[in-house]
């Protein structure tokens, strides 16, 4: 059992740090998308 529990943590705290990641990077292209600021930017540039 001990094994078992030693092969099933590292999993699940990569599966848990993906989706945080993947849920950040959703919230950070959101903001991105719906700022007017960004397209501001992109025609200075």
């Amino acid at each position: 059992m001990v094994g078992l529990t030693v092969l099933i943590a590292p999993i699940s705290m990569v599966v848990i740090v993906g989706t945080f990641l993947a849920g950040i990077v959703l919230v950070c292209l959101s903001l991105l998308t719906s700022r007017p600021l960004v397209t501001a930017i992109r025609r200075g540039a």
